[in-house]
């Protein structure tokens, strides 16, 4: 039997409480799950960060967050911040970029991004 750090994960889906026993190390089908619901939650602020938000133009820069510890609380930072700032989350703009850099300059400073 495998160690397996587990994660207990509150979501909150139309006023039900429904509690997730994620593991840091999931099987791919049990991941594909997750990323198939969190892509209901894109551009609202139940997202947890697991599924793809972003336009194709932003592929280097965000592709890589997920291989980082804290790659997918970062996207959900990212991703709120765009709602705060009232932009559409899968945009293109200068504005898109700036914050994104910021957020990936957070995440590693060393990185060439």
């Amino acid at each position: 039997m495998r160690y397996v750090h587990r994660l207990l994960c509150w979501v909150a889906d139309n006023n039900d409480k429904i509690f997730y026993l994620v593991n840091a190390n999931m099987y791919w089908k049990v991941n594909q799950v997750l990323v198939d619901w969190d892509k209901k939650y894109r551009g609202t602020y139940n997202y947890l960060g697991s599924a793809y938000f972003w336009a194709y133009e932003y592929r280097h820069q965000l592709r890589h967050f997920h291989s980082y510890p804290r790659g997918t609380r970062m996207l959900r930072l990212l991703h709120t911040a765009m709602l705060d700032a009232q932009m559409d989350v899968a945009g293109v703009s200068d504005a898109h970029l700036r914050l994104i850099m910021d957020f990936a300059y957070a995440l590693d400073p060393n990185e060439r991004w």
